[in-house]
């Protein structure tokens, strides 16, 4: 078992939420301890427990059970105490050394590749679109050529698959430093409502600005 479960689900978490909610609301807690199924996890004050609890609550869950299932147990339950709670001396703290690091790829899916899309007379021309993208970001500069581009269809007819597509395909071919994000409107929205809120909107400008896709 992990000597640190909450740096496991972390690690989980870093990959559903954008760096910015990632750095904001999930990087300042750590891991108290974990007796029977649940673990309990520090978080700086009350505003940090109402806020994960309120928005992220379903993250959390679907983090803890991925690595529940890895792990072998049941089930683990998260319970978050703020610090003024906790007692004075942690048991755990969480890992890293303190220095920023090129923001996080969304993880795409990987079986969404231009290869596997199936080209036809109806959609030919949204693929060749998306495939000009991906390569004018390769062969010139991230979004240099053909931005925006928008896509448009029905439900099931190819958009995810070709949005994925690439993401994938400049994954593959872009140094590790490259950052491409794929992300809803509607956390974009709540991301953008929350920097608001917390007078953080610099910062939020600066992370997406940042972004090379």
């Amino acid at each position: 078992m992990p000597s640190n479960l909450w740096d496991e689900i972390l690690a989980r978490i870093e990959g559903k939420v954008s760096r910015y909610i990632f750095q904001k609301w999930f990087k300042p807690t750590k891991q108290l301890n974990f007796d029977d199924d649940t673990l309990t996890v520090v978080v700086p004050d009350d505003l940090f427990k109402d806020w994960l609890t309120k928005h992220y609550d379903g993250v959390i869950r679907e983090a803890a059970d991925e690595v529940a299932d890895e792990i072998g147990r049941p089930k683990i339950k998260v319970s978050l105490v703020t610090a003024a709670a906790a007692p004075a001396a942690p048991t755990a703290v969480s890992s890293g050394s303190g220095t920023s690091k090129p923001a996080p790829r969304r993880r795409f899916r990987q079986r969404y590749t231009f290869e596997g899309f199936v080209v036809g007379p109806s959609n030919r021309f949204a693929h060749d679109a998306a495939r000009a993208v991906a390569e004018a970001a390769v062969a010139e500069a991230p979004a240099r050529s053909y931005n925006p581009l928008f896509i448009h269809g029905g439900v099931g007819l190819g958009k995810t698959h070709l949005m994925h597509a690439i993401g994938e395909y400049l994954g593959s071919r872009l140094p590790q430093q490259f950052t491409c994000m794929y992300i809803s409107a509607d956390r974009f929205m709540n991301e953008m409502m929350v920097a608001k809120r917390c007078d953080q909107l610099p910062d939020f400008r600066a992370y997406y600005r940042s972004t090379d896709v």
